[in-house]
């Protein structure tokens, strides 16, 4: 049977436990802890590189929904395989603008932002590269 000083010290130990684990993570010491015991930390993404991925989706996606409209299919095509890259289009993309070549220097230029303001070097390199591509496709339109 466990006393009530057994509990108070348990529950304090785990505080304790508790507050090291903040600590090192604030640190930036947690996943170097974790190593250490054989396990591989995760990496999370960043909600905010999460917020830019969702926003080029989008404006991807209109891209896509433009191309189709004015029947540019070699646009179409470079855009869904974007898209495809990217997790998929986004149902809830905005309706086909007048002109294709607008499309996609507005769509250029609001991916070149998010490349800009990410934080992962990865979606950085791939969002700079669907930027280029846009620019590119305008050739195509």
């Amino acid at each position: 049977m466990i006393g009530r000083r057994g509990v108070i010290v348990g529950t304090g130990a785990l505080v304790l436990a508790g507050g090291a684990v903040y600590a090192a993570e604030r640190a930036g010491v947690l996943d170097d802890a974790v190593r250490a015991t054989g396990v591989v930390p995760v990496p999370q993404p960043d909600r905010g590189d999460e917020r830019r991925l969702a926003t080029v989706r989008t404006t991807l996606s209109g891209v896509l929904a433009a191309a189709e409209a004015q029947d540019s299919p070699a646009v179409a095509a470079l855009v869904r395989q974007q898209l495809d890259a990217l997790g998929g289009a986004d149902a809830a993309a905005t309706a086909p603008v007048p002109r294709l070549q607008v499309a996609l220097q507005d769509a250029a230029d609001r991916v070149e932002s998010a490349c800009l303001g990410a934080v992962s070097p990865d979606l950085a390199q791939v969002l700079a590269s669907a930027s280029a591509g846009l620019l590119q496709a305008r050739s195509l339109a």
